[in-house]
């Protein structure tokens, strides 16, 4: 959330509380009007309040992330036995090169990102299957190789992509700012107009919802609306 739109949610959250802490005087509980918009901008700011508190906290294990790490595990021990055979029939066939590049262990494979576990991964597939039908002999068919190769793919379509977590984020950044431009509606085109009569009938709670409704800690020039102050 950038500091506009923060300044904006901090000064809607200040209007809600002085209101609600003053929901009682008979001044405003003789403006049914006011009480009403201030519960539709107090269930506005919970609505703000939940998004930022999601936002903020790391997404706990779920079905998928299991599923995944499952597939993850999979795919390594696999991978890793798979490259320990064509190694080892590198060797036999003095093929130096096949043999220094498919010479991985399973905490080799296991290193690193998704995307990078998943290239080696890929890799030992791809020198077992130049290879595949020269392993019988090494304890693996062809159809073993491609199986894996199968596992290989499940794992990398689990994989979330770069963007995905960006998205999420920049969809909750829009949302928040849909709710503050709401909240700031409710403040400037009726609860500042209802507030206007309790200058005189109640001029302790205006002149603290005046001090409620400035916006604070806002670097740059502000929309008219911002500059749109208590009368």
């Amino acid at each position: 959330m950038d500091a506009r739109t923060n300044s904006n949610y901090r000064s809607l959250a200040s209007v809600a509380s002085t209101i609600e802490a003053n929901k009682t005087q008979k001044a405003v509980t003789d403006l049914p009007a006011l009480l009403k918009a201030h519960t539709e901008l107090a269930q506005t700011n919970s609505q703000i309040a939940d998004l930022l508190e999601s936002a903020a906290q790391p997404p706990g294990p779920s079905p998928e992330s299991a599923a995944k790490s499952d597939l993850a595990t999979g795919a390594v021990e696999s991978c890793a036995e798979l490259a320990a055979v064509v190694h080892a029939y590198a060797v036999d066939n003095g093929d130096a090169q096949l043999a220094a590049e498919s010479d991985y262990s399973e905490s080799d494979l296991a290193a690193g990102s998704e995307s990078q576990i998943v290239a080696k991964c890929t890799k030992v597939v791809s020198l077992a299957t130049g290879v595949a039908d020269e392993l019988d002999d090494y304890g693996y068919a062809a159809s073993d190789v491609t199986a894996i190769g199968k596992a290989v793919e499940a794992y990398a379509k689990a994989c979330p992509k770069p963007r995905q977590g960006v998205a999420s984020r920049s969809a909750s950044n829009k949302e928040v700012k849909k709710l503050v431009r709401r909240g700031r509606r409710i403040v400037t085109s009726r609860i500042d107009k209802l507030m206007l009569q309790l200058r005189k009938k109640a001029p302790e709670l205006y002149n603290a919802y005046k001090t409620a409704r400035k916006i604070v800690n806002v670097t740059g020039p502000q929309p008219k609306e911002e500059e749109k102050k208590v009368a």
